[in-house]
């Protein structure tokens, strides 16, 4: 890895443990355990750049091993992602500071939506930037759309990554059936694109104003 790659992994590292220390006190002024997830969903942001950074340094694993490293950063990517979607539980109850709760929650998602990123460029700078210009946008846009069709599942499903290999029929069979009404279609593909431009717009300004930069130096 690049020393730019490490110091914002040592940042995100830092504004990670803020996050959780914000949440920390959230719970003792509300007395409440009722943002727990938030440090699970943090915890399960930083699962695809373990992938990333394993498919960065291990330059010379077999291709069966690189395949399967690279299945397992996809199917875990979305979760740096759908941290944002946690914002819809602002007003799950009456809490003492709302404002506080706001600032938790930005507090987990910057961090989380950070190294989603970052994961991103490090796949995209080490395997599809080999690819040709159009195979390359082509990978990146349909990681994006994945990431968006991935989300809709876990948020409006309540579908989890590991479910894609413990419950694949189940959760195949809930798809279709999202997919079969017009309603539920019109959603996802809604959700899905909404999601992926976003994702895809954050890209190019962290990989045009940031990184970017910091390479060419």
């Amino acid at each position: 890895m690049t020393r730019h790659e490490t110091h914002l992994l040592r940042l995100l590292g830092l504004a990670s443990c803020i996050a959780l220390c914000f949440v920390a006190v959230d719970m003792a002024i509300n007395r409440s355990l009722e943002f727990w997830y938030l440090p699970w969903n943090l915890f399960l942001a930083w699962v695809p750049v373990i992938f990333s950074c394993l498919f960065v340094v291990k330059k010379r694993w077999p291709t069966y091993a690189k395949v399967l490293l690279f299945t397992c950063w996809l199917i875990f990517l979305p979760n740096t992602f759908y941290v944002i979607t946690d914002i819809i539980h602002i007003n799950d109850q009456v809490r003492r500071s709302q404002t506080l709760d706001t600032i938790v929650l930005a507090t987990t998602i910057f961090p989380a939506f950070m190294l989603g990123l970052l994961s991103l460029w490090q796949i995209d700078q080490r395997l599809f930037s080999r690819f040709a210009t159009w195979l390359r946008l082509s990978a990146l846009i349909g990681t994006a759309v994945l990431c968006g069709f991935a989300i809709f599942i876990g948020r409006e499903l309540r579908w989890n990554s590991w479910d894609v290999l413990v419950h694949p029929f189940a959760l195949i069979r809930d798809i279709v059936l999202v997919i079969l009404l017009p309603a539920g279609f019109m959603h996802l593909a809604i959700v899905t694109l909404a999601f992926a431009l976003c994702i895809l717009g954050s890209y190019w300004l962290f990989h045009s104003h940031f990184l970017d930069r910091h390479v060419r130096r």
